[in-house]
């Protein structure tokens, strides 16, 4: 009799454990099935459907147009003028002084922000990263208005402050893109964030040689030229 109940008490153990196991094993799966399916919607129809090759390669090259001429803008509109004040300035030692290296530079690193603008729309559309995008229109924006700022001013010290609003505008752009996991576009700022900083070295270098007022012949050229146009009133004259 004892026999009798110790096998029944050993199969009434199996059998719950064998009813444990296959519970929990059938919540596994319910909720790998879950997961799956939220991932899948996840992805959306991006990865699903991607977009064609001509499509991929048109995105590619408004990117990277776009940007470079938004940065290259103001230097095509201003370019005699800027480079009749470029040879009448004194400049830094710290200054390096080929005008054509320095314009390579600066394509290069707004190609490069190009492209990295370029990753962001690969990352399922730059709708999905407002945030990013937020960080790029201010860098684009900051871009178009430093050398209008700086040549019809003269202010060195209003550059430098444009300069580093846009430094700062593009180390946050960074960090969205990594919070993004869009680590390429991450390194593709890189040379945008070197030029900044060395634009900026340029620039107090410039500040410690003239002060905060760009001061060139051209300079006091376009000075004499606006002071001519104004309208000097006559009881100046009677006095």
């Amino acid at each position: 009799m004892g026999h009798v109940w110790c096998v029944r008490v050993s199969l009434l153990f199996c059998c719950k454990q064998k009813t444990g196991y296959g519970i929990l094993r059938g919540r596994v799966g319910s909720e790998m099935c879950i997961r799956d399916r939220v991932s899948t919607q996840s992805t959306g129809q991006w990865e699903l459907n991607p977009s064609p090759t001509w499509k991929i390669f048109t995105s590619l090259a408004l990117c990277i147009l776009g940007v470079l001429f938004a940065g290259c803008l103001s230097m095509l509109v201003n370019n005699e003028r800027i480079t009749q004040m470029w040879i009448d300035t004194n400049k830094p030692q710290l200054v390096y002084t080929n005008g054509k290296v320095l314009v390579a530079v600066w394509v290069v690193s707004h190609m490069c922000a190009g492209l990295s603008l370029w990753f962001v729309w690969l990352a399922q559309g730059f709708e999905k990263h407002l945030k990013v995008m937020a960080g790029f229109c201010t860098m684009i924006f900051l871009d178009c208005i430093w050398l209008d700022a700086l040549f019809y001013t003269y202010r060195l010290d209003l550059t430098i402050i444009i300069w580093v609003a846009t430094l700062i505008a593009t180390i946050v752009t960074q960090v969205f893109l990594a919070r993004d996991k869009i680590v390429i576009g991450t390194l593709f700022l890189l040379p945008f964030v070197a030029t900044s900083i060395a634009v900026l070295v340029y620039l107090v270098a410039f500040v410690f040689m003239f002060g905060t007022t760009w001061a060139t012949q051209t300079v006091a050229s376009d000075q004499m030229t606006a002071l001519r146009g104004v309208q000097v009133p006559d009881f100046i004259f009677n006095h």
